[in-house]
């Protein structure tokens, strides 16, 4: 499992796992069944797509979780100094 602060190291299009407390889920009705999850650990916060696909197959834990591991593909936006 990766640290949420040790994600920017990671190469673009990486496959990762992760995990955190779930703070967030929207399922925005322009999203086209595109649900947004912000997941959380001790070092910080981590910013989920999960496509629809997914969603319908692990809905149970996409609607119920608190805590949430999952594995995809590592997509950065913007690189930043901190």
């Amino acid at each position: 499992m990766v640290p949420a602060c040790r994600l920017r190291e990671l190469p673009q299009g990486a496959t990762v796992r992760t995990a955190g407390l779930v703070i967030t889920r929207q399922r925005p009705g322009s999203a086209q069944g595109v649900t947004f999850v912000t997941l959380e650990d001790e070092t910080g916060s981590i910013n989920l797509i999960v496509w629809r696909d997914v969603a319908e197959r692990q809905r149970r834990a996409l609607v119920g979780a608190r805590l949430m591991a999952v594995a995809g593909e590592l997509q950065l936006e913007g690189r930043c100094c901190t």
